[in-house]
């Protein structure tokens, strides 16, 4: 039997078209591209592709893999947002509602975001599942957090501006890698003062001065330590550490981020890999994140009412 590829993925921008499918033509074999539920393309952000009678399993697999790396790239030269999926259902029938459509002599088939390979039978049915849900903030909540927070607006400073921002468009993304990435962006942001104090500024002089002066070293080596310390570098991720101590908060909350900015480094440098952790990114990102930065805000307002006209980040420590 003849063997089918499919590839179900989110597109950011749907296409212009009133037409519910269009014919396309890949590498010498031609397929189709259809909206969920047969709605006008223009409708849909879900899109699927499919290419029939391949005739066999390896064939199928090796033109499926470069189905997807076509949509991919084509997105990216498109400058448009693509869901790839990881190749797994997300979501189905029970078996009850399989049994009936197996007495009626069809096969319910999993509904894959991400690349499928099946052996086609003719007798395969996908379903198609949408639902879009609003939740709802009550008015009078919304107003009261409104007139409780304006007197401490006053205090919020650029820096703090800035981050809280950071934390809510990290409330609009909807992919649980952009969220996580943006709210370890408004921790971050928090942290671009000066890498080091004032006191580790004049170590470090007395350091240079010492090492340049050693005689326990040829003159030449001894100047290449004390060239060495002009450029001493502190991560970003111990300006957050001496950042979060600051703030009052403990060294729990420390270990908590310290543990996220691994789990984020491992995800954005590839060591880490699989979309299943990015849930778990998003959810202890949005937690000490949060955290964090409203300890940033409470400090700002101990500190007392910040000049309106300011202009300069990072006037507070």
């Amino acid at each position: 039997m003849p063997w089918t590829v499919r590839y179900r993925f989110i597109i950011s921008h749907p296409l212009t078209s009133d037409a519910s499918e269009l014919t396309l033509s890949l590498g010498g074999r031609q397929g189709l591209l259809v909206g969920d539920g047969g709605m006008p393309l223009r409708q849909c952000n879900w899109l699927t592709m499919s290419f029939h009678d391949i005739e066999d399993e390896r064939t199928a697999r090796e033109f499926g893999h470069l189905v997807s790396r076509t949509v991919i790239l084509a997105a990216a030269r498109l400058g448009i947002g693509i869901d790839p999926g990881n190749d797994r259902p997300r979501g189905g029938v029970g078996k009850i509602f399989s049994d009936l459509v197996a007495a009626q002599g069809r096969k319910v088939m999993p509904n894959v975001h991400g690349l499928m390979v099946y052996e086609c039978e003719g007798n395969e049915i996908f379903f198609a599942a949408n639902a879009v849900g609003n939740v709802t903030l009550d008015p009078s909540a919304f107003v009261d957090v409104l007139n409780a927070s304006f007197q401490d607006s006053l205090s919020v400073g650029e820096r703090e501006k800035t981050a809280l921002a950071l934390i809510a468009l990290s409330k609009t993304a909807g992919d649980p890698l952009a969220e996580g990435a943006l709210c370890v962006s408004a921790v971050e942001y928090l942290s671009t003062d000066e890498p080091w104090t004032q006191a580790q500024l004049d170590l470090l002089a007395i350091l240079k001065t010492d090492a340049a002066a050693c005689t326990r070293l040829p003159e030449t080596e001894a100047k290449e330590v004390a060239d060495a310390l002009n450029s001493v570098f502190k991560s970003i991720r111990q300006s957050i550490k001496r950042r979060v101590f600051a703030l009052g908060l403990t060294r729990a909350d420390w270990t908590l981020f310290d543990d996220l900015y691994t789990l984020r480094s491992g995800l954005f440098h590839g060591s880490i890999i699989g979309r299943d952790r990015h849930a778990d990114f998003a959810a202890k990102a949005r937690h000490i994140c949060t955290r964090i930065v409203m300890a940033a805000v409470d400090k700002a307002r101990a500190a007392g009412p910040a000049p309106l006209s300011e202009g300069r980040v990072g006037d507070r420590g």
